[in-house]
């Protein structure tokens, strides 16, 4: 891989990434090994893990992205730990530790929110929520439908696209204003036409 000239790593799972550090660890110190650290690493975690992760993560890998949905009203509300309480308060200290770590002048921390009714008219709320932690790109996404022919009954699951549209771009340039990227899922792969998206 290294050999056919690439340099970037991605870490990613169907879930959690970080259940699996030690595997991270061992792959990037590898990595390093072969190339003379000359590598970017970047891992998608859902920000719930110990500190002592939290801060290697910001020490070694390049861009971290947290699935984080926003203000803590919005991102609790589906993003639950294990025990029933929210999970925002943990993500807040992770994000925090990660980006005290972070070498200011490579990589970055950033925030991957799901769009739902519960935050929809919220983006510009989530953009200065995040921009108080330090962060500077984020990427969002409207939920996905569920994948079975079953409709959930679930209202924040109904998420009308065309005003998703409508606000991300409202979104868009206020984060732009800041000094903020705020991409969309929908803006990848629409340069020509395609059968799949990552």
């Amino acid at each position: 891989y290294f050999d056919l000239g690439y340099r970037g790593i991605r870490y990613f799972g169907t879930g959690e990434t970080t259940l699996e550090i030690s595997t991270i660890r061992e792959l990037n110190s590898f990595a390093a090994d072969i190339v003379d650290g000359s590598f970017d690493s970047e891992i998608q975690t859902n920000g719930v893990m110990p500190v002592k992760v939290a801060e290697w993560l910001g020490e070694e890998i390049t861009n971290i992205w947290i699935s984080w949905d926003g203000t803590p009203e919005a991102h609790d509300r589906y993003r639950k730990l294990r025990s029933g309480k929210p999970s925002s308060p943990v993500i807040e200290r992770n994000a925090r530790i990660m980006i005290e770590r972070k070498n200011s002048n490579r990589g970055f921390v950033g925030a991957r929110a799901t769009i739902s009714n519960a935050n929809l008219h919220l983006q510009k709320e989530m953009i200065d929520y995040f921009a108080q932690f330090g962060i500077k790109y984020i990427y969002s996404d409207p939920v996905f439908a569920p994948l079975s022919d079953t409709v959930s009954t679930e209202p924040d699951f109904s998420v009308d696209l065309m005003e998703y549209a409508r606000t991300y771009v409202e979104a868009y340039y206020y984060a732009k204003q800041k000094g903020i990227f705020y991409g969309s899922f929908y803006i990848i792969n629409f340069d020509k036409p395609c059968s799949t998206h990552c």
